[in-house]
C-alpha cells in the first residue's frame, strides 16, 4: 500500500464520524429520504404533529377586568368557586349540566358553600337546556379553534415544502450516486 498522507486519514476520520452522527450530512439525507416514503418523523416533527392533534384545552384566556367585575364584593370562596366552573366549562365546549351535584363538585365547594354561593354563581352564567352557559367561555373557544385550524393548516403546509424539498435533495443524491458510483 503506498503512501497515505495525515490530512487523508484525518480527512477520512471526520467523514466517517460525521456520517456517525446524528448531525451529520448523510444521516440528514437519508433521513429526509426515509420521511418522505413514510418511515417515522424526527422527534420535532413528531411533536408539531402531537400538538396539532391535541385538544385547545391545554390554555384558556382569562379576562381580568371582566373576572373583576363579575367577583367585586364577593368572598375568596366565590371568587375560586367561579374560576373552577369556568375552567370546567372549558373542558367541555362552553357548556355544564346543570345537576346540582355535578355542579357542587365541578365548582370545588363544600355542601354548605354551595348552598350559600349558588344563586350569586347561577346569575353570571346563562342557562340552557339542562346545561349552564356563559358566552364569553363560547366566545373563547370558536377564537381557539380558529386559530388552531390556522395553525394546523400553517403547519400541514410547511411540512408539504419540507416533504417536496427532500424528495428533491433524495432524488438529486441518488442521480448523483447512480451516476458517478459515489456521493461524494
Amino acid at each position: 500500500m503506498g503512501y497515505q498522507s495525515p490530512w487523508g486519514l484525518k480527512h477520512l476520520r471526520k467523514t466517517l464520524a460525521r456520517m456517525r452522527s446524528r448531525r451529520g450530512w448523510l444521516y440528514r439525507k437519508v433521513a429526509s429520504l426515509n420521511s418522505c416514503r413514510g418511515f417515522s418523523p424526527s422527534p420535532r416533527a413528531r411533536k408539531e404533529i402531537e400538538m396539532k392533534t391535541e385538544k385547545i384545552g391545554k390554555w384558556m384566556p382569562l379576562h381580568i377586568n371582566e373576572f373583576h367585575q363579575d367577583c367585586r364584593g364577593f368572598p375568596l370562596e366565590f371568587q375560586a368557586m367561579y374560576v373552577n366552573l369556568l375552567t370546567t366549562m372549558w373542558q367541555n365546549n362552553g357548556q355544564i349540566s346543570d345537576d346540582e351535584d355535578y355542579l357542587m363538585r365541578a365548582s370545588g365547594a363544600s355542601k354548605a358553600q354551595w348552598i350559600k354561593h349558588r344563586q350569586d354563581l347561577a346569575n353570571l352564567f346563562t342557562p340552557g337546556e339542562g346545561t349552564w352557559n356563559h358566552n364569553m367561555i363560547r366566545d373563547e373557544i370558536a377564537k381557539a379553534y380558529k386559530i388552531s385550524e390556522a395553525k394546523r393548516s400553517a403547519i400541514n403546509q410547511r411540512w408539504d415544502r419540507a416533504r417536496g424539498r427532500a424528495k428533491e435533495a433524495a432524488d438529486e443524491l441518488m442521480a448523483k450516486i447512480a451516476k458517478d458510483g459515489s456521493a461524494y
